[in-house]
């Protein structure tokens, strides 16, 4: 809705957007606590209210005192429409939360939420951790002003003290889905600007949008129909994004279904039962030729999913067009990195199947022998992904990686336990989990660390096969699954369940649109894969607890 005090505006997150098409820009300043007495502006606001004597204040105050405007801080902007200032049609004001510049110590070139990480990482204060919220807030804000003013030209934005955040959340903002067969004038999205940018801010705001463009390069991928992307239309899609920025470094390998079936057993079973032949992706790059460290991304592509012989109930079968979302996620981490040139060296595995009924299609009760050797029973042929990546994360150990990092739409059950707001985050490596949990608390996606007990891979031990690709019982599913997958790796190790996370179900994040698939956690990856004072950690796999080759648990010896 909006309160009109004479020439002011007051927008409140539920604003309906006018349906018609507006000429012009618009101008976005950030004031921090803006209907406070001790609000405060950000420099190119302060510069602005100076060349227009004070107009900017005067505004904001007279709607605080006049018009008893509410000191709520979650009350978001104010449009100054009749103030003229260079050829733009309107100011719209933004509220910010206080800010708190990272320590002088830190003189790492990051924007504020980087450089919090840095100091929380190196000095163990959270105390910086606000900073984090700050940042998050930023792209909120950014993100509504873009929301209202989409219908104009352009949108000329403000720094706000973290010009990364800004240019994360208008680029988020701006992403749109059509399918449509005819265009539309009205779809056109505006052209979104840094306005006077300043020293040390435009790479940090190039920065920023080439972030938010490869998670909108996710979430375009996820929401394509499967008939429009299939395993080889996925692969082209990897070249195109990729081609440009290919000066040497960058090796594609594309194995074709004969490779497959010799080599990646859980990868042909699952996708023998489709007509649509599989691949599996591999792309590496070499970014630091100092060292042979090698890390490995991995991603989950099942391009659809209709549970296969389990068959799924249909309702809502359509969103599993998006079950390959972990695997658009790892390519677009993985082009990040190649775009902004990150030293280090990294691979992204891909395994590409459709999952479909059939008389071909692999049943329930039949026997595959992984790629590592063992024998696993299928009791559920829905419960393909971790399958597919068993073998894929098996074979991940010709690198010798020093970290392994998977995502995969693996489970409802994360949707149970932690809904849209987080992604379960699994490990066997303690300081990987703090780490990459710090990465999501930094970029607003969050990952919760979710424990992987005995108990739930002695479920998955009641067969006369190695392993059993479902426990009983539906206690624990996330935990089970990735107890599963720790059966075939031999290294530090992540797996992120985005079973949950997958699609934004509310509008409780402005950039993000609900009911469409949200692209995350690929923001937090591209920070921990890009932050050397993550990456280049020492990373130790925890040692189980027990041994787990019986049912009756005896501590493991030294």
């Amino acid at each position: 809705m909006s309160v009109v005090f004479r020439r002011f505006h007051v927008f409140t997150t539920n604003l309906r957007i006018c349906k018609c098409h507006h000429s012009g820009s618009v101008l976005v300043l950030g004031v921090h606590n803006l209907f406070q007495k001790d609000q405060a502006l950000t420099p190119l606001s302060k510069q602005i209210n100076k060349e227009l004597n004070g107009q900017i204040v005067a505004g904001i105050d007279r709607m605080r005192i006049e018009h008893d405007v509410t000191h709520d801080k979650f009350s978001p902007a104010v449009v100054l429409r009749d103030i003229k200032f260079e050829s733009f049609s309107k100011i719209h004001i933004v509220n910010l939360l206080p800010y708190t510049p990272p320590p002088d110590s830190i003189s790492l070139p990051h924007s504020s939420q980087l450089l919090s990480l840095s100091y929380c990482l190196e000095q163990g204060d959270w105390g910086e951790f606000e900073n984090f919220r700050y940042s998050e807030w930023v792209r909120r804000q950014s993100a509504l002003a873009v929301h209202h003013n989409r219908k104009y030209n352009s949108i000329h934005m403000d720094p706000m003290c973290d010009p990364q955040s800004v240019a994360e959340g208008a680029t988020l903002a701006s992403f749109k889905v059509n399918l449509k067969s005819k265009s539309n004038a009205k779809d056109n999205l505006p052209n979104i600007s840094q306005f006077k940018q300043g020293n040390g801010h435009v790479e940090l705001w190039n920065k920023g949008v080439l972030i938010a463009e490869m998670q909108n390069n996710a979430r375009r991928l996820s929401e394509l129909p499967s008939n429009l992307l299939d395993p080889a239309g996925f692969v082209s899609n990897a070249r195109s994004l990729l081609y440009p920025n290919d000066t040497g470094c960058l090796n594609y390998d594309v194995k074709d279904p004969k490779w497959i079936e010799h080599n990646l057993p859980g990868v042909h079973h699952v996708a023998k039962g489709s007509k649509t032949e599989p691949r599996f992706l591999t792309i590496s790059y070499e970014g630091d030729k100092t060292t042979e460290d090698t890390y490995v991304i991995i991603g989950k592509g099942v391009v659809f999913d209709s549970g296969g012989i389990s068959l799924k109930p249909p309702a809502s079968m359509e969103l599993m067009r998006g079950d390959m979302s972990g695997a658009a996620v790892a390519l677009s981490v993985f082009s990040a990195c190649v775009k902004l040139k990150v030293p280090i060296n990294l691979v992204c595995l891909i395994p590409l199947v459709e999952n479909m009924p059939s008389s071909t299609a692999i049943k329930p009760g039949d026997m595959i022998t992984m790629h590592n050797g063992n024998n696993v029973i299928v009791n559920n042929t829905d419960a393909e992904g971790r399958l597919i990546l068993a073998d894929t994360l098996s074979y991940a150990n010709k690198y010798n990686p020093k970290l392994v990092v998977n995502i995969a739409t693996l489970t409802g059950a994360s949707d149970i336990a932690l809904g849209d707001s987080y992604s379960a985050l699994f490990s066997n490596c303690n300081a990987l989990s703090d780490k990459l949990s710090v990465c999501g608390a930094a970029t607003g996606e969050f990952l919760w660390p979710m424990p992987i007990h005995y108990d739930y891979l002695a479920a998955l031990r009641k067969s006369n096969a190695d392993l059993d690709n479902i426990s009983a019982g539906r206690s624990a599913g996330s935990g089970v699954g990735a107890a599963f997958l720790s059966e075939f790796v031999s290294y530090p190790w992540a797996h992120i369940d985005i079973g949950g996370s997958m699609m934004q179900k509310s509008e409780s994040i402005p950039y993000l649109r609900p009911k469409l698939m949200n692209g995350r956690p690929t923001r937090a990856l591209i920070n921990f894969f890009s932050n050397p004072k993550l990456s280049s950690c020492e990373y130790v796999q925890t040692p189980k607890p027990y041994s787990l080759t019986t049912d009756k648990y005896q501590p493991t010896s030294d």
